[in-house]
C-alpha cells in the first residue's frame, strides 16, 4: 500500500500495515512526533491527522481523523498531513515560523504543556479547510461555533477560551484579539490580518 505522508510517497507492506493505526505507524516509523497518542480511543483528540482524498466525483475531500483509530491500510492513495506538515507547507524544508494556525495558537496563548496542541491546530485547520469557500468569506463566529470543531479535542491546562479565540479569530467577523499585540504580519491563505 502506498500514501503521502506530509507530501512524501510512503510504501508500506499490505501485511504490515494491515497489523498497525496509522498512530502507531506515524509515532513509531517517521521523523514526526507530534501526533500523540493518550485514550487510544479517539475521543481526546490529541492523535488527530488531516487524511485528503478525491470522492466519487474526483473533488478533493479533506477530514480529520483520530489516527489512533485509523488503520494503516486505510489511507491507502490518500495524503496525510500531521502538524509537522503543516509547517512545511507554510514555510518549507527550512523555514522560520509555522503555519497560521500553528502562529495564530501561540500568538493567543492557547497552549502550556503542549501535548494537545497539535492535534488542536490539526482539528482547526481541517475544519478551516474543509468549510473554505469564497477565500474564507463564508466563515463566521456562529457558523464556526455551529460546527463545534472543537468537541473531539480536550485540554488539561489551558481551558478553553484562548484556544477558541484563536480559532474564531480566523472568521470574517472576528472580534478577538492578540493579547500582546506582536503579531502584525498576514495569515496567509485566510486572507486577513489580527487586529484589523
Amino acid at each position: 500500500m502506498e500514501f503521502a505522508l506530509n507530501g512524501d510517497k510512503v510504501t508500506v507492506a499490505a501485511a504490515k500495515a494491515s497489523a498497525m493505526t496509522l498512530n502507531e505507524f506515524i509515532r513509531t516509523k517517521t521523523i514526526f512526533k507530534g501526533t500523540k497518542l493518550s485514550c487510544a480511543q479517539g475521543g481526546c483528540g490529541a492523535c488527530t491527522v488531516a487524511v485528503s482524498y478525491k470522492d466519487d466525483a474526483g473533488t478533493l475531500q479533506t477530514k480529520t481523523l483520530p489516527s489512533c483509530l485509523v488503520p494503516l491500510v486505510s489511507v491507502h492513495r490518500c495524503s496525510v498531513t500531521t502538524v509537522e506538515g503543516l509547517k512545511k507547507a507554510a514555510c518549507g524544508e527550512d523555514g522560520n515560523g509555522g503555519h497560521p494556525v500553528q502562529e495564530r495558537m501561540v500568538q493567543f496563548q492557547g497552549t502550556q504543556c503542549g501535548f494537545c496542541t497539535p492535534g488542536m491546530v490539526m482539528q482547526m485547520w481541517g475544519g478551516l479547510t474543509q468549510h473554505n469557500t469564497n477565500g474564507g468569506k463564508n466563515i463566521s463566529c456562529d457558523l464556526l461555533e455551529d460546527l463545534d470543531l472543537m468537541a473531539g479535542n480536550l485540554c488539561r491546562c489551558t481551558g478553553y477560551r484562548p484556544i477558541s479565540d484563536c480559532l474564531k479569530s480566523f472568521a470574517n467577523d472576528a472580534k478577538a484579539k492578540v493579547v500582546d499585540n506582536v503579531f502584525n504580519g498576514p495569515v496567509g491563505s485566510y486572507d486577513t490580518k489580527l487586529n484589523d
